[in-house]
């Protein structure tokens, strides 16, 4: 029986899957580096569909061609602001608020 690649697609349509996500402080943000790859059924002939889900194909064949790897990296900057929002902690540090002053009571005496 011949699998299609409609028919494929039910246990998936890509093979020997490999992802990752790795994030890091960067000076003025955070930086992700994301990593996809693995081979595309879609670009293997309906033959082979089972061979290349068992095992990645060879490096020659033919089906080594539907290897595909995607990668990309996202910056996330801080606003403008921010580092001015992160100024008001240490204002109240090192500029501290005068101690309150009590008023002054009296007592008055009564006759």
């Amino acid at each position: 029986m011949q699998e299609t690649f409609v028919q494929s697609t039910e246990t998936g349509s890509m093979a020997h899957e490999d992802n990752s996500i790795d994030s890091e402080l960067v000076l003025w943000g955070v930086q992700f580096n994301m990593m996809f790859s693995g081979y595309d059924l879609g670009l293997v002939e309906p033959e082979n569909y089972s061979a290349v889900r068992e095992q990645p194909p060879e490096e020659n064949s033919t089906d080594a061609s539907s290897f595909v790897k995607f990668e990309s990296n996202l910056k996330l900057k801080y606003g403008k602001n921010i580092p001015s929002v992160l100024l008001i902690p240490l204002a109240w540090f090192l500029l501290p608020a005068k101690p309150k002053v009590k008023p002054k009571q009296f007592l008055l005496e009564s006759e």
